[in-house]
């Protein structure tokens, strides 16, 4: 009962801040969430919040409902196979997630282009620069949040929370 209260609260604060990000930064905490949650906590609840969370952005976004769903869905099965050859925890892994949130930045405008107007848009040059400065920034923000991760954990026993 407990989990699915936080679960809840955090999908409208998270929605809150999403909103923030996307008009003032223009980009997305949401992925930022979903990759460095994934893995680290059970897959059922990971995908609830990108279930819950994709129908709340993509109405309050005024974008086709399920096009978050169903990006998401796609990059997260191509980025655990970019782990199975990059691993995860090396320096090169943060290359993956920047294929990931660079393809997730250029699909999102491309699907919601294809399923409202069925027309394929054009992709400037521009677009494709800003979406990999987006793919940089996010990065940046991964790094911060798993060395965060990191520092909670006890280095003697991995299962422990130091607070010191």
């Amino acid at each position: 009962m407990i989990k699915a209260l936080i679960l809840i609260i955090s999908v409208f604060l998270l929605v809150l801040i999403e909103s923030f990000f996307l008009r003032v930064f223009s980009f997305s905490i949401f992925v930022i969430v979903v990759v460095s949650i994934y893995k680290r906590v059970e897959d059922s609840w990971v995908f609830l919040l990108i279930a819950l969370m994709g129908i709340a952005l993509d109405t309050v976004l005024h974008m086709p409902l399920g096009l978050h769903m169903v990006i998401l869905g796609v990059l997260l099965l191509f980025l655990k196979i970019l782990w199975v050859v990059i691993p995860r925890g090396s320096n090169l892994g943060y290359f993956a997630l920047l294929m990931f949130f660079a393809s997730y930045y250029l699909l999102l405008p491309i699907g919601k282009s294809l399923i409202q107007d069925s027309v394929f848009p054009e992709i400037l040059p521009n677009l494709a620069v800003w979406t990999l400065v987006k793919g940089i920034v996010s990065i940046g923000v991964c790094i911060v949040v798993d060395r965060f991760f990191t520092s909670l954990r006890d280095s003697n026993e991995g299962s422990s929370i130091r607070l010191r």
